[in-house]
């Protein structure tokens, strides 16, 4: 009795360790066992998109709505410097986005105490994603953490000025998370880094 129930739990933590499609790597970032984006990012290189491809962006709002670049409908809207825990004590990090000229993307979600450095926006501490720019819209897939495994997301983004309204895809109720992200400016040397995927 005892030996097979060590087996069932055995094959149950074989089973769940063989579903993961993800690993950590040195730096603790989420990376698929196997980069498979859809999105063909080197459309981008043929188009413009009006991206700063030497700065970086931050997050400044975000809301709940629908996933549309036009949507009227903002639900749960907060500023981001304003954002609250569920114990009421203030947020700590700040989320970047950075495009590179090559297609790729990466999210930055920095603590506030660590400051910015160039550290900071090391790629093998993001998530990663790529871009592509399809008639005035910019299309995104990331690499992220959903559920119990990492996943594919799609968002789409416009660049208004020195701004970028950026839709994520969702399900249910709310079909997309709306984040306003500002132009921010750092020092060159900050940004001297390759993204590899």
């Amino acid at each position: 009795m005892v030996k097979t129930k060590i087996i069932i739990v055995y094959i149950i933590v074989l089973s769940v360790i063989s579903c993961l499609n993800f690993y950590r790597n040195s730096d603790g970032a989420l990376r698929p066992n196997k980069i498979n984006f859809k999105l063909d990012k080197n459309q981008s290189l043929s188009k413009p998109c009006f991206i700063d491809t030497l700065s970086v962006y931050e997050l400044y709002s975000t809301w709940l709505g629908d996933y549309d670049l036009n949507s009227k409908r903002k639900d749960d809207y907060v500023i981001m410097n304003e954002y609250r825990y569920y114990d009421g004590t203030l947020a700590n990090f700040k989320i970047f986005l950075r495009f590179y000229n090559n297609g790729n993307l990466s999210f930055f979600h920095i603590e506030n105490e660590s400051g910015l450095n160039k550290e900071s926006f090391n790629p093998a501490k993001g998530i990663l994603g790529v871009y592509s720019c399809i008639d005035n819209k910019i299309l995104i897939e990331e690499f992220s953490f959903r559920g119990h495994q990492g996943s594919y997301l799609k968002s789409k983004a416009r660049v208004k000025g020195d701004t970028i309204h950026l839709v994520r895809e969702l399900s249910g109720y709310y079909t997309g998370k709306h984040n306003i992200f500002i132009k921010k400016e750092v020092p060159n040397e900050y940004l001297d880094w390759k993204s590899d995927w």
